[in-house]
């Protein structure tokens, strides 16, 4: 196989993803007990916010590239953050959001 071949597969299948997600009705169909409790634990977090994290905030090395230890370090930075909140309301500053978006510019910005 050629490298634009391989190059082209692997394109392709990075696109398929959307077929394996599960639209939100189908998931609480499937068993509405566990997804109602899952769905409490589930974090709110806006796309500039995740941005700025990624972009800005975690320190990669070589060590830290595990998918476990990625995780962990964003929800360090997620559980900080006052424009995130779970969805049961533990941990859910949305007082100070509130203020924080009322009042004073976003350190988050959209750079488009």
């Amino acid at each position: 196989a050629t490298p634009c071949g391989l190059f082209l597969y692997f394109l392709y299948d990075a696109y398929k993803f959307k077929n394996a997600l599960i639209p939100l009705g189908k998931y609480v169909d499937a068993d509405p007990k566990i997804a109602c409790q899952n769905l409490q634990e589930t974090w709110f977090v806006p796309e500039r916010v995740i941005a700025h994290i990624v972009q800005e905030e975690l320190q990669m090395t070589s060590s830290s590239c595990k998918a476990q230890v990625v995780f962990h370090d964003v929800m360090t930075f997620v559980k900080k953050d006052s424009h995130c909140f779970r969805l049961d309301g533990a941990q859910n500053p949305r007082s100070q959001a509130t203020t924080s978006l009322s009042g004073q510019r976003s350190r988050y910005t959209n750079k488009r």
